[in-house]
């Protein structure tokens, strides 16, 4: 009796969204959205996800990076309350459509990886690096969010209700093949509101920021 196949679609939400697709570990498609819509840098993978239908009408797992906890701020299903992407990938029946804890541990077939993104471009820089043991350094403009205490133990200052505001913005990873990645320095910041001033008088768009 043939083994039954392990798919997994791995979605990348925000800026350069997309969606690649794993058969058995190997890659079936990957797309970023802009591709699809026409839009530069478009956010959140939707076009995308209705694309892997044309390759499977069912997938074992559906896994989210971001930044940010897929739960609270990735919008919600009108009525069901379904995350976004949690939503999509029920209504088109590529996960089970019976009922479960949205408020709890939500689906299960749905893992959510926004606490690790610095380590997910770790793991993407050491898995193709050939070695079997490496370090990792990450520069990145906003990792993981974090809650910062700024006031004492039972008040987190935030820059909105979506989001606290400290973020990972260099980390360093010890890599150890299969699959062991040691955190050696993390260090956290913000992207302040000069930051974003000076950006916008001098017209350049969010993702273009210090690039000269």
């Amino acid at each position: 009796m043939d083994k039954k196949p392990v798919w997994i679609a791995g979605i990348a939400r925000g800026h350069n969204s997309g969606v690649c697709l794993l058969k058995d570990g190997e890659v079936v498609f990957a797309i970023e959205e802009e591709r699809l819509t026409r839009r530069k840098y478009d956010g959140g993978p939707l076009a995308s996800m209705v694309k892997i239908l044309e390759y499977t009408d069912k997938i074992d797992f559906l896994v989210v990076a971001h930044t940010q906890n897929l739960k609270h701020t990735a919008g919600k299903i009108d009525f069901s309350g379904d995350d976004v992407y949690t939503g999509l990938a029920r209504k088109l029946g590529l996960i089970s459509r019976s009922d479960y804890d949205i408020y709890g541990d939500g689906h299960p077939q749905v893992i959510d990886l926004s606490h690790l993104h610095h380590k997910l471009h770790a793991a993407c820089a050491f898995y193709r690096s050939g070695f079997d043991s490496a370090a990792a350094l990450i520069i990145d403009g906003a990792g993981t969010f974090l809650e910062f205490n700024f006031y004492g133990a039972h008040k987190t200052f935030r820059l909105n209700d979506e989001g606290t505001l400290c973020f990972e913005t260099e980390s360093i990873f010890k890599c150890d093949y299969p699959s062991t990645f040691r955190t050696l320095y993390k260090h956290v910041g913000v992207r302040g509101p000069m930051t974003t001033s000076v950006t916008e008088d001098f017209s350049s768009k969010m993702y273009d920021e210090h690039e000269n």
